[in-house]
C-alpha cells in the first residue's frame, strides 16, 4: 500500500493491483478495515493523531487502486466522480459505501499553552483548603 521512493524521502501512495479484480464496494470494504484495523491497534498511544499521514496514503492508494480499475487515469477524476470519501451508492439496495477516515484525532499530550490574558488565572496560587501539621 505504501512505497518508499528512492531518492525522495517520502511515502507516496501506490495502487493494489491485486485488488483490481474486485467490485468498488469490496474495495472500499478492505480498505475500510485496514484503516480501522491500524485505528484500533495505535488509538490508546499519545500521538494518535499522527494517524491522517497514514489515512492520507491510504485514501489517496485507495483512489490509485479505483483509478486503474476503472482506467480513469488519476486520482483527481477518482476524486471528481466518486467525491472526498470515494462513496459507492448501490442503485438496487439504496444504500452507499464510502472510504472511512477518522475525522478528529484526539491529542493526549501536553495541554495547549496559556494565552496572554489567562496567564493570571494560570499563575494564582491553588488554595486546597488542607489542614497540615504547619497550618495547625
Amino acid at each position: 500500500m505504501e512505497k518508499y521512493r528512492a531518492g525522495s524521502g517520502k511515502l507516496t501512495p501506490t495502487p493494489l493491483n491485486r485488488w483490481i479484480f474486485l467490485d468498488h464496494a469490496t474495495i472500499l470494504q478492505r480498505y475500510n478495515a485496514v484503516i480501522r484495523g491500524f485505528y484500533n491497534y495505535y488509538s490508546f498511544t499519545n500521538n494518535v493523531n499522527k494517524l491522517h499521514h497514514v489515512c492520507f496514503i491510504l485514501k489517496h492508494s485507495c483512489a490509485k487502486t479505483l483509478a486503474r480499475k476503472l482506467r480513469l487515469r488519476s486520482r483527481n477524476r477518482v476524486f471528481r466522480k466518486f467525491g472526498p470519501y470515494l462513496t459507492y451508492h448501490e442503485k438496487d439496495r439504496k444504500r452507499s459505501i464510502s472510504l472511512w477516515v477518522p475525522k478528529t484525532l484526539p491529542y493526549v499530550g501536553f495541554p495547549a499553552k496559556p494565552k496572554a490574558e489567562n496567564l493570571s488565572d494560570f499563575l494564582r496560587p491553588a488554595s486546597w483548603g488542607i489542614r497540615t501539621l504547619s497550618n495547625l
